[in-house]
C-alpha cells in the first residue's frame, strides 16, 4: 500500500503517464531549425509491472514517418539505426535520449516550436498504448550526436 501511495505521489508531482506497469517519465521532443523535417523523442520508460515488456511502434500525427532508434557504434563511427524494438525489463528503466534510444519524428508535417506540445502513442508487444504528451525544448546536442537521416 505505501508503495502504491508512493507511486501515484510521484507521478502527479512529476506529471508521469502509466498504463499496464510502464511509466513514463520526462518525455520531451527536441526542437531543431524550423527548416529540419526530422527530430527525436526523449523519456525514461520504467517498468513497474509483473514482467518484460517491449516498446514495438510509436505513432504521432505532427510526422509522417515515425521510428525507433538506437545508435550504434559502426567501423568506429556511431550510426543511428532503426530497431524492431526496445526491452523495457522487469522493474527496469530504459532511458531513450540522445547517443542511445530515442523516437524519431521523420517528416515533420509542420514546424514545431518552442514549448508546443507533441502528443505521441507507444504502443507495447501485449498490445496496450500510452499515449504521452511531450513538450518541445532546446537541448544542446551532444558531441558527436548529430542526428542525420540515413
Amino acid at each position: 500500500m505505501k508503495k502504491l501511495l508512493l507511486l501515484v505521489v510521484m507521478s502527479i508531482l512529476s506529471l508521469n503517464v502509466m498504463a499496464d506497469g510502464i511509466m513514463v517519465h520526462d518525455a520531451y521532443v527536441r526542437l531543431l531549425p524550423p527548416t529540419s523535417k526530422t527530430t527525436g523523442a526523449f523519456m525514461t520508460l520504467m517498468n513497474h509491472g509483473e514482467k518484460d515488456y517491449k516498446l514495438i511502434k510509436a505513432e504521432s500525427d505532427y510526422a509522417e514517418k515515425v521510428e525507433l532508434h538506437n545508435h550504434i557504434k559502426v567501423d568506429g563511427m556511431m550510426k543511428m539505426r532503426e530497431v524492431k524494438s526496445i526491452a523495457i525489463k522487469l522493474h527496469g528503466t530504459v532511458e531513450l535520449k540522445p547517443g542511445s534510444y530515442h523516437i524519431m519524428l521523420i517528416g515533420l508535417k509542420k514546424p514545431l516550436k518552442k514549448g508546443q506540445v507533441v502528443k505521441i502513442k507507444l504502443h507495447f508487444d501485449d498490445k496496450s498504448t500510452i499515449d504521452i504528451e511531450a513538450p518541445v525544448k532546446e537541448v544542446q546536442a551532444s558531441k558527436g550526436m548529430k542526428h542525420h537521416h540515413h
